[in-house]
Order: structure tokens, then C-alpha cells, then sequence
């Protein structure tokens, strides 16, 4: 069955009589895009994209700064971010009252980029609730790929995926994919202390070699 979703711009239903081009007459002035094929679900679903972005975005210089991960051992997580895949820890904010002590990481500043973090991208924040490193009740965090599924995982791009899995390897890294694993051998997906997935993947990755 082909369908299609319209859920904030997108349509969720069976496709009408008259097919795409009644779609669009449905969605216009929207642009369909195709989205995604399920071939174990049997449908095609279509993100419908406003033709002009907004402004206000633009105006306002938005940017991505950081995502946060909660940890459950901050000796551990450190040692990985750091130590392992050389990030650089730009500030440690201990919140007493609340008992929990976040920690900003980045990978080293490129020429001309702002040391102020918050004009940095792509910064990575870890959070660790007080206690939790110890605690034999505690069973750690949900990384968003087991049931129910939320959040995916962080990307990170390098020069040379074959040498970057050996080196991971070399460091008793855990894989949740490695590059001989599924059918895209250029991709691996290795695991931080706490199972958080991170993607690998070559700079010059063109999209072709991924879809």
C-alpha cells in the first residue's frame, strides 16, 4: 500500500484517486519530497517542505551548540571523550544545590574560532547525577535504540574511517556496527561508556555512498 503522512506538513493516509499530482494540489504551494521506504511496513511516506525557510533564523544567527548526555561515571566518560577520541574539556559547572556537575567537551578550536562556548558548534555536554558511578541500583541510562526508541545517536566525521575503527579497536572501543557489519561497509557505529551510539564516518562521504 503506498501512503503518505501529514502531521506538521506532512499528510499520513492512503494516496487519493488521482495520485501525486492530486497530492500536490492537496499540499500546495509545498514541495513533496520522498522520504523513506519501509519495505518490511510496505508504504512510502512524503516530508512536505515549505519552499522558503524562515527568516527569522537567519536574523537571529542560529547555531548549534551542544547536545547533552547523561553519564553514569564521569572518570569513565572522560577518559573516553578525552583520552580516546581527543576532545578537549572547555568547562566544568558543579551544581550543588541539585547535586549534578555538567562538563562541556569540544574537539580542539580550529583558527579564528571563538573560545566563548557559547558562540562554539557542535560542542558535546555530559552530565552526571552525583552518585550514580556508585550506586549497585542504578542500571544506567536509556541510549534511545533499544524499546521505546528516541534518540539515535552523535556523528563524527574523520580522514581515514579504516584507521579510525583500528585505533578504536586498538582501545577496547565496542562496536554496535563495525564497517565489515551490513551492507554500508564505509559507516561503523561504535559505543561510549554508557552505550550511547556514535557514528563514524569519512569527511569527503559523499551521499551517494550512503543512501
Amino acid at each position: 500500500m503506498l501512503s503518505v503522512a501529514y502531521r506538521f506538513g506532512v499528510f499520513l493516509g492512503p494516496l487519493p484517486p488521482a495520485g501525486l499530482r492530486s497530492l500536490r494540489r492537496l499540499t500546495n504551494p509545498w514541495k513533496l519530497l520522498p522520504r523513506r521506504f519501509d519495505r518490511h511496513v510496505g508504504y512510502l511516506s512524503f516530508a512536505s517542505m515549505p519552499s522558503n525557510r524562515s527568516h527569522f533564523s537567519g536574523q537571529q544567527n542560529f547555531k548549534f551548540n551542544h547536545t547533552m548526555f547523561r553519564i553514569k561515571d564521569p572518570k569513565l566518560s572522560l577518559a573516553f571523550y578525552q583520552n580516546i577520541l581527543g576532545m578537549e574539556l572547555l568547562h566544568k559547572m558543579d551544581v550543588e544545590v541539585a547535586k549534578f556537575t555538567n562538563y562541556f567537551l569540544a574537539f580542539p578550536c580550529l583558527e579564528n574560532q571563538p573560545e566563548n562556548r557559547f558562540q562554539r558548534q557542535g560542542l558535546l555536554e555530559l552530565c552526571h547525577n552525583w552518585g550514580t558511578e556508585s550506586d549497585p541500583q542504578f542500571k544506567g541510562y536509556h541510549n534511545g535504540n533499544q524499546s521505546p526508541q528516541g534518540f539515535g545517536h552523535i556523528a563524527i566525521t574523520c580522514d581515514d574511517i579504516q584507521k579510525t575503527c583500528a585505533y578504536l579497536e586498538e582501545n577496547n572501543v565496542k562496536f554496535q556496527k563495525r564497517l565489515t557489519d551490513g551492507r554500508m561497509k564505509n559507516i561503523a557505529f561504535a559505543l561510549d561508556p554508557d552505550g550511547y551510539w556514535i557514528e563514524f564516518l569519512e569527511n569527503n562521504t559523499k551521499d551517494s555512498e550512503i543512501s
